[in-house]
This record gives structure tokens, C-alpha cells and sequence, in this order.
């Protein structure tokens, strides 16, 4: 049998996270408690765990949920320096050999400590959530930030080739591993955590236009998301004017933010019909309104992946224009959408999805087979698998 535990962290004042009183989600909030009982639901017969080192409480604490064990260490520390808990430690020295590890981070002190920490007959693996090599952030950054990263670089060259195994968002990240770790083929795979295609069910455009009270005769781009830099929201209002010079009839739909967002005005500025934030239960009406789902991501300091928002739009049957799906498999790109490399590239291709939607008629069958849940914990499955079999 399996035995799987998720490890991730939750720091005080590091964002938003459910109040205790919210039972479960302050348990299953976050990538690990999804991962786990994901796994859990597709190999029932595994043994799986969830552990969060959390520095908002002062006592142990555990739950049984969805046939998983979700175990809370209190910890002292931040995100910036990492969590660290005796509890947490005691626990983990105490694993049974051939435990498999899947730490939530790569280039951080959740996974240093794990890797400083861990008995050298556990499996450890890492998943990847758009954090940044140390080496980038070098690169990248001024001050004490970078000089903090300095000191990763180090403890990544001691520490990051104890781990077993990867499971990397963007393919950005490969060359930076690279330089720390010594022989990372056959110790990787492009993988996001996937989506339930089964719960985004598209419905027929003019019906949901109608439901939202959009007009029947245009064609509409669609995004979700903050209206902030993360995701260059400013340089998409830049981009929607420019389609709009070209075709008139073209419309830009937005959803997930608030006036409080750096963007906002220049959603406003653009005209964007703004829906604001919505319910997870109602986005299925804007994908499947949407001729097409755009993102900007054209920053070299995003390693986010294909992202949840255009798995989402893809299982709803709207096919999407991002640089973002590169990281899809060569082979199926040109079916879902089209992948810019830059601005001009990027306002050429929403009008040509648009104007072709028959070409991607088959972008949410096409997309269910690589990226739903199923298939990627089947696939988690048989790397996991492999690992015990190198330990026999």
C-alpha cells in the first residue's frame, strides 16, 4: 500500500485562509489538502495525509476528512524565513521507510527543512507553485531580498538533490533547476494540479449571453482574475482597445475583481463590462458565453503554468489566446488556441479564434484527456509507483 503525506504551510498575515470555525476548509484549504484527497478519491486503497506547519495556532491539531488525515503542527517563524514546529519534526523523523513526501514549493524553506530533516529512507517529492529559483530571484531582485536569496543558493546546492522527484507548472523553471540540480531528466514532469472537467459543463452561447444579460450579435473575450499586475490587466485593456480598432463588434467581459484593484480604472477607462466577483458555481455561464478566453502572460517573472482559468474555459468548449500554453504538450496547442509571443501576436490571434471557432470545436475533449484530475492522479500514481520500485 501507498502512503502518501502532503506538507505545505500557512503563515500568520500571509493572506487570506479560512477562520477555524469553518469546518472543514480550515483543514482542506490549500494545494496540499487538494492533492491529497484527490489521490485519495481515484486510490482509495492508499494510506494519505495531510500535514500543515501553521503559525496561527498553539496547539496540535487533527481531522478526518474525506478518508484523509489532516494533521495541523503549530510553528514558530514566517513565509520569508520558513515555518518550524518540534512536533512537526518528531513526527516526521518517526515515518515508516519508503513514506513518499510531496512538499508544496520547490525553491523555498518548506521543502530545505523537509530535506534537512527527513530520514534518508523517506521519498520525497516537490510540487512546483510558481515560486522562483533563487537564481532568478537574484537576478531579479535588489537588497536584502536578494542577498536572501543568496543564501538559497547555497542551501539549494547542499539540500535539492535529496529529493526524489518534481512536479514543475512552468517549463520556465527547467534551466534555473538546472543549475542546482545535478541530473534532473527522468526527475521531472510539467504537471498543474487539473481541474474536474465533470463540474464545468458549458451550456450554448446565445443561452448564457441571455442569462447574463449580454448582447446576442457580438463576440466577447473573457477574463478572470484580479485586476492587477500579476496578470498585466493594464496591458490586456491595452490589447482589447486594439482588437476593437480592428473589429468593432468585439467586447471584453471581465469577472473576479473589485474597485479596490490596481486595475481598476483602466478596466473602467477601456470599457470592459465589469461583472466583478462572482460565485465559482456561476463561471461556467461566463466561459461559455466568451468566443474566446484571454490572459496575459508575457512577465518573465511568472512561472504560474497554464493556469485553472483557462482549464476551466477549455473544459466549457472556449478555446484560449495565452502565452500561458506553452506549457501544454506541443502536439495539442494549436487546437485549444493560440499561444502569442507577444502583443501584436496577441491581438491577431484573439481576432483569429474569434473568427475560426470551428477550428477549436474539440479543444474540451482534446484538453480532458491530458488535464483532468483523473488523468493526472493517474498519472501522480505511476510516478509514485516507479519511486518505490527504484527503493526496492
Amino acid at each position: 500500500m501507498i502512503k502518501v503525506i502532503y506538507i505545505e504551510y500557512h503563515a500568520k498575515n500571509d493572506g487570506y485562509f479560512p477562520p477555524m470555525e469553518m469546518y472543514p476548509n480550515f483543514f482542506t484549504y490549500g494545494f496540499a489538502g487538494f492533492l491529497g484527497r484527490q489521490f485519495k478519491r481515484f486510490y482509495p486503497d492508499s494510506d494519505v495525509e495531510v500535514w500543515r506547519l501553521d503559525s496561527t495556532i498553539d496547539e496540535y491539531m487533527e481531522a478526518w476528512v474525506e478518508n484523509v488525515w489532516f494533521r495541523i503542527f503549530p510553528a514558530f517563524g514566517n513565509g520569508h524565513t520558513g515555518l518550524y514546529s518540534r512536533a512537526f519534526t518528531k513526527r516526521l523523523r518517526a515515518l515508516p521507510p519508503k513514506t513518499i513526501l510531496n512538499v508544496q514549493w520547490i525553491h523555498h524553506p518548506l521543502l530545505y527543512s523537509v530535506l534537512l530533516l527527513a530520514p534518508r529512507n523517506l521519498i520525497i517529492t516537490a510540487f512546483h507553485h510558481g515560486d522562483w529559483s533563487p537564481y532568478f530571484a537574484c537576478n531579479y531582485l535588489k537588497g536584502l531580498r536578494r542577498i536572501k536569496r543568496f543564501c538559497y543558493i547555497i542551501v539549494e546546492h547542499l539540500l535539492i538533490n535529496r529529493t526524489d522527484f518534481f512536479f514543475l507548472l512552468d517549463k520556465r523553471d527547467i534551466p534555473w533547476l538546472k543549475r542546482t540540480y545535478r541530473n534532473l531528466e527522468g526527475h521531472y514532469t510539467i504537471q498543474p494540479t487539473g481541474i474536474d472537467f465533470n463540474k464545468y459543463k458549458g451550456i450554448p452561447r446565445d443561452q448564457a449571453r441571455k442569462e447574463l444579460g449580454l448582447e446576442t450579435d457580438k463576440k466577447y473575450m473573457f477574463y478572470l482574475g484580479q485586476y492587477y499586475n500579476y496578470k498585466e490587466v493594464d496591458r490586456l485593456c491595452e490589447i482589447y482597445k486594439k482588437v476593437r480598432e480592428k473589429d468593432p463588434d468585439v467586447r471584453l467581459m471581465v469577472a473576479g475583481g473589485s474597485p479596490k484593484d490596481m486595475y481598476y480604472e483602466n478596466i473602467v477607462e477601456c470599457g470592459a463590462i465589469d461583472f466583478g466577483r462572482r460565485l465559482q458555481t456561476d463561471l461556467f455561464k461566463f466561459y461559455s458565453a466568451a468566443d474566446v478566453y484571454v490572459m496575459v502572460a508575457f512577465r518573465d517573472d511568472m512561472f504560474g503554468g497554464i493556469g485553472q482559468a483557462p482549464l476551466e474555459a477549455l473544459a466549457c468548449g472556449t478555446p484560449v489566446v495565452s502565452n500561458s500554453i506553452r506549457n501544454m504538450p506541443d502536439e495539442i496547442i494549436d487546437s485549444v488556441g493560440k499561444c502569442p509571443g507577444n502583443e501584436e501576436e496577441m491581438i491577431e490571434d484573439i481576432l483569429y479564434v474569434i473568427n475560426h471557432r470551428e477550428r477549436f470545436i474539440n479543444c474540451n475533449k482534446i484538453t480532458k484527456a491530458v488535464f483532468d484530475v483523473s488523468v493526472l492522479q493517474e498519472k501522480m500514481f505511476g510516478i509514485y509507483t516507479n519511486l518505490l520500485t527504484e527503493r526496492s
